[in-house]
This record gives C-alpha cells, sequence and structure tokens, in this order.
C-alpha cells in the first residue's frame, strides 16, 4: 500500500513540474501556421526584456521597439507610411553576454471596434529591401509584421506600416533572442517600461 501511495505522490510531482515547465514556455512549433495571418509558433522559454523595471533604476531593458514618421507628440500621422524598427538596446550591446535578435513579430490590434472607414489597424507592407534585417508580412497577408532568419543573429530589424486614418492603435512585439527565450512586455507592467507596446493616436494637425 505504501508503495502504491508513494508512486501516486512521484507521479502527482512528476505533473506538477511538467505543467510548471510547460506554464513557462510559448508551447509553439516554429514551422506550424494556422492560417497565413497569424505569428509564427516558436517553442521556448520566456525571458525577461526588462528585469526589476521600476525597482532598481541601474537595470535597463535589452530591446526596443522604436517607430519613425510620427508627429513632435508621438502621434501617427493619419494614411502615412511609418518606419518600424524592433533593435537591441545600447546597454544589451556593452552587456557581458549580449543577446541579439533571431526573429521577431509585431502584432497590430485596435482599439475599440475596428471602423471600416478607418483602414482598420493600418497594414504592414512588404519592403523590397532583400536584406536579412528587413522583414515582411506572410504572402497574402497584411499583418503581422515578420522577421524569422533561423540561426543568423542581427542587432535589428525594420518594417514598413502604413498607419489608418483615424481610430487608435496598440502594436505588441515579440522577439525571439540568441538566448534561446521569447521576449515581451509581460502582462500589468507599467506603462512606463513598456519598450515593446506602443498605443498609437492620430495626429491632431
Amino acid at each position: 500500500m505504501k508503495l502504491v501511495v508513494c508512486v501516486f505522490i512521484f507521479l502527482g510531482i512528476l505533473s506538477a513540474t511538467e505543467s510548471a515547465k510547460r506554464s513557462r514556455r510559448l508551447l509553439q512549433n516554429p514551422s506550424v501556421h494556422s492560417s497565413t495571418c497569424e505569428a509564427p509558433l516558436w517553442n521556448y522559454y520566456t525571458g525577461d526584456n526588462w528585469p526589476l523595471a521600476g525597482v532598481l533604476e541601474t537595470t535597463k531593458p535589452k530591446f526596443v521597439l522604436r517607430i519613425k514618421g510620427l508627429d513632435s507628440e508621438g502621434r501617427y500621422r493619419p494614411g502615412r507610411k511609418h518606419t518600424v524598427s524592433v533593435r537591441m538596446t545600447k546597454h544589451n550591446k556593452k552587456s557581458k553576454k549580449p543577446i541579439k535578435i533571431t526573429g521577431f513579430y509585431v502584432m497590430l490590434e485596435r482599439v475599440g471596434s475596428i471602423l471600416e472607414e478607418c483602414g482598420g489597424q493600418g497594414v504592414f507592407k512588404t519592403s523590397k529591401a532583400k536584406s536579412l534585417k528587413t522583414a515582411s508580412p506572410p504572402s497574402g497577408c497584411n499583418q503581422p509584421l515578420i522577421l524569422d532568419i533561423g540561426k543568423r543573429q542581427v542587432k535589428f530589424g525594420t518594417g514598413k506600416w502604413v498607419a489608418p486614418t483615424c481610430g487608435d492603435v496598440i502594436m505588441r512585439t515579440y522577439i525571439r533572442g540568441s538566448d534561446r527565450r521569447i521576449y515581451n512586455d509581460a502582462d500589468g507592467l507599467d506603462e512606463r517600461y513598456q519598450t515593446l507596446t506602443k498605443r498609437l493616436s492620430p495626429s491632431l494637425h
């Protein structure tokens, strides 16, 4: 009887351990897409882009999302093309073990209802550049913006986004690091420390 109980306890611990491991993973397969407009599926543990953000002043993020072409108030220009880039920070580059980019994707989310007259959440455009650092949306899809270069490692990747004509949009970035971890802004993270998420409103000018 004791042996049976011990076996059950062992199996319970093993099951809990495996469950905990799965909860820390993005349970995904890099070669599978359920549709051409969905994000790539990567099977890696999640990383911490900004350790102890707001707790220790000495900590810095590893990666940032930047958007060029915004107005002086950080608002997008309706209907205009903007350059979107995902980059390593200077802090990351100078660290003892810098973490480079082996892939990323940027998702677009509409805030509130999607108005057809606004052009949805805008579209990502395929760049004509042949550089591996240039990201493109999947064939036949205007989002997400994807850079997936496998074993190669880069310091940044760029793409083009044509903004909608009105309404707020959120960009969320997910990065696959050279350390085999996925980086994004954690849920509940203070907006001041969200370097991979941008909420964008249309320019008032």
